[in-house]
């Protein structure tokens, strides 16, 4: 992604060419930029127009120090995905959005409130909404507020013997569920007989399978590289 026009303004000599050669050079620039040097020409527009003790900024972005989650996309404006916290000093509260789980980073004042629903089987935190109480000279109380809303999610690991024995596994009951099974070979209508027990089970992972087509890769080399680094380096 390029980053927006109009900020940083150009670079010296940029336009001293004709008028394709500047296009090219103004676009190889922006390219060239990250998310950090984005947002860092984007607070300090905004900075010198604050009139109030207290203030807010939005902002989307992956904030150094954040936990993420399966199901969030990777930010990358320049090649590099990963903001500093202290871009959003001048501000009294920054509220973050990109990662789903609830969480601050950086300082108590620098937040992610989190999504109300979870996306994938890796949110297991408890959802949350963020309440802040700005004073007049900025001094922000916030407050987390639990909100228990829609199904949780819950991963499950054993034996199709071993799940079909665990009824009373703490929750599951009404929780979508994944089941990573670790029986040695296929299991014959597997969901079938979990949904008896799991009535919300979403989704199976047979781990012993991913082992045996990891364990063939790796005896595998292409060009002399291992086929499992191959794959991951593409």
């Amino acid at each position: 992604q390029a980053a927006p026009d109009g900020l940083g303004g150009p670079v010296a000599g940029e336009y001293d060419t004709d008028a394709s050669d500047a296009v090219e050079a103004s676009y190889a620039r922006r390219m060239r930029r990250t998310h950090e040097s984005v947002l860092r020409d984007a607070v300090a527009a905004a900075a010198p127009q604050l009139r109030s003790g207290r203030s807010i900024a939005v902002a989307h972005a992956f904030v150094a120090g954040g936990a993420s989650s399966e199901s969030e996309r990777d930010l990358l404006v320049g090649g590099t995905a990963v903001v500093g916290a202290e871009v959003f000093a001048p501000f009294s509260y920054t509220a973050l959005g990109h990662l789903h789980r609830p969480q601050s980073v950086g300082a108590p004042t620098i937040r992610y409130s989190g999504t109300p629903l979870a996306y994938s089987f890796s949110e297991t935190d408890p959802k949350s909404i963020t309440v802040v109480d700005l004073a007049p000279d900025g001094a922000a109380d916030v407050t987390e507020v639990p909100v228990p809303v829609g199904r949780a999610v819950r991963t499950l690991t054993g034996s199709i013997a071993e799940l079909l024995a665990r009824p009373d596994e703490p929750g599951a009951h009404e929780c979508f569920v994944r089941a990573i099974l670790t029986d040695p070979g296929v299991v014959l209508d597997a969901k079938a007989r979990r949904m008896d027990i799991y009535p919300m089970n979403y989704e199976k992972a047979t781990r012993a399978v991913a082992n045996t087509l990891e364990k063939l890769a790796e005896e595998l080399d292409i060009n002399g590289e291992n086929l499992v680094n191959t794959v991951r380096a593409f």
